[in-house]
């Protein structure tokens, strides 16, 4: 019995061991390499900007009053129209204006007929004179023929001379009343548009008192720019403008010397040709103040945890390495954090890791 154990103990390490012949031999499993496209980092001159926030506004607006006191009895403008150079505004009651003309001309009519009698009078006896002066002369008349002649012309040129300066003095208060009569119109100055209307007809308003604002028609944008900045913008600069998707052009028009006192900002104007930008619109200005060497590189390349980073290709090898975004335009990012010569993954670098081989395709 104990032999037979002995042989089936046997007969089971052989199984054993031939069984353990024969099973595979494990082979180590090989990393897979990611496709990946790169590009070689390389500085490029870039321009150095400074950015600002502006707003749309009138580029030359005005208040229009009138030159007088008076009632509003028309205005014949509302908000947005567009008016030409002389048009008329708004007009003021010319009930006593009216009758202040009519009256003065009335006076202006017999003062120069007063005027024109004393003229024909001297002219008639100043000839009447020089006739009794040839005759005087010839011996033909007396001396106090001679004289009363003479002072006959005196008084007739007095005469005639007041008559004058009597017409010119009423000719003066006609003009005088013929001006405050234009002055009961409100008539613009500029071709342009009507930006506010701040009246209504039947209102008392005084002299100098706004009744409307009006604009030329064209646009500035105004920004407010540091004191640290100021130094660095020059009038005719020229700026680069985006408004919603539109890319638009303008030149520094005019640099404030003295800062806004509630934003202690410095006021520059920005002239501009966009008639679709509308007043009171928000724009983003860029101002190019001078060049940098600078990395640019692909927006969509770089990735965001808790930092902002990116894939680099090494011996092969995926490495990652953060980086700070300073600026962004369009699709593109000004970076720090890379060297000139990095190989940047631009394409596959979202399906590795750091540490992966790579099989660079480009």
């Amino acid at each position: 019995m104990k032999k037979k154990l002995i042989r089936i103990f046997v007969v089971l390490l052989v199984l054993v061991i031939a069984l353990s012949g024969c099973a595979k031999k494990e082979v180590p499993l090989k990393e897979s390499m990611k496709n990946v496209e790169v590009q070689v980092i390389q500085e490029e001159s870039s321009s150095v900007n400074l950015g600002y926030s502006g707003v749309v506004e009138p580029d030359d607006s005005k208040g229009l009053s009138f030159k007088k006191s008076g009632k509003i009895v028309e205005i014949y403008v509302d908000e947005n129209d567009y008016v030409e150079r002389g048009s008329v505004i708004a007009l003021l009651d010319q009930e006593v204006p009216n009758y202040e003309v009519k009256a003065s001309q009335a006076n202006l009519n017999a003062a120069k007929l007063d005027y024109e009698k004393a003229k024909e009078s001297y002219l008639y006896v100043e000839d009447l004179l020089k006739k009794t002066e040839e005759l005087y002369e010839a011996g033909a008349v007396s001396q106090d023929d001679y004289n009363k002649a003479n002072l006959s012309t005196q008084t007739a040129k007095i005469s005639m001379d007041q008559a004058e300066v009597k017409y010119q003095q009423i000719n003066e208060d006609y003009n005088l009343k013929l001006g405050n009569l234009d002055d009961t119109k409100l008539v613009a100055d500029m071709s342009g548009y009507i930006l506010a209307v701040n009246n209504k007809t039947s209102d008392m308003v005084q002299a100098g008192m706004p009744i409307v604002n009006m604009s030329n028609g064209k646009k500035k944008i105004v920004v407010g720019v540091s004191e640290n900045d100021l130094k660095r913008v020059k009038e005719n600069m020229n700026i680069k403008i985006r408004y919603q998707d539109k890319e638009l052009k303008g030149k520094v028009s005019m640099i404030a010397m003295v800062p806004d006192s509630a934003t202690r900002t410095y006021p520059v104007d920005i002239s501009f040709e966009a008639k679709e930008v509308p007043l009171g619109a928000i724009v983003e200005t860029s101002f190019q103040i001078g060049q940098q060497k600078a990395t640019w590189i692909p927006l969509n390349a770089i990735l965001a945890s808790t930092i902002d980073y990116v894939y680099v290709a090494q011996d092969d090898k995926a490495v990652k390495k953060s980086v700070d975004i300073l600026e962004v335009q369009g699709s593109r990012a000004r970076v720090k954090g890379l060297e000139v010569g990095d190989k940047l993954i631009i394409k596959g670098m979202k399906s590795i890791k750091e540490g992966n081989t790579l099989q660079i395709v480009n």
